[in-house]
């Protein structure tokens, strides 16, 4: 596989320190916790630049990112699906918030900009991320038993 033994030592050690960046934490005034972003560099290969980056890459990061959410959103079978303030605990997941990720995303979108980014190259501004988190926001509110009331124009 490898031509030589130098390459195949070369490939161990490559393999070793991606292990090393999974397991990496850093410490905090509470303990110990691990990092999402380090997470998320360590497993999704060689590190991409700015301007290879596509709306795609951003909306696996925030799909990525929303594991790590304090935000109960309630699934369709839950029996508390559309309850604002459910009796009692369920099983659903911890989700991030919408406006936390449409905060999120605003913020990367003007600092592209602000670097020097061209506005029609800003991945950040990108159609799809657009329709997914207003996918999420429009799901949120359902779980939440929000109703959306429309302004018109």
């Amino acid at each position: 596989m490898y031509g030589s033994e130098k390459q195949a030592k070369q490939a161990r050690a490559r393999v070793v320190a991606v292990h090393r960046r999974r397991r990496a934490v850093t410490r905090t005034r509470s303990g110990v916790t691990g990092t999402p972003s380090a997470n998320i560099l360590a497993t999704t290969g060689p590190p991409l630049s700015l301007g290879m980056c596509s709306g795609a890459h951003v909306l696996e990061f925030l799909r990525y990112l929303d594991q790590f959410g304090k935000t109960k959103v309630h699934n369709p079978p839950c029996p508390f699906f559309g309850i604002p303030n459910p009796p009692s605990p369920c099983p659903c997941p911890l989700r991030q918030a919408w406006g936390s990720l449409d905060a999120l995303v605003g913020r990367l979108r003007a600092a592209f900009e602000e670097h020097g980014g061209a506005p029609e190259s800003n991945p950040f501004a990108a159609r799809a991320l657009r329709l997914y988190l207003r996918e999420v926001r429009d799901f949120q509110a359902k779980s939440r038993g929000l109703a959306r009331e429309w302004k018109w124009k």
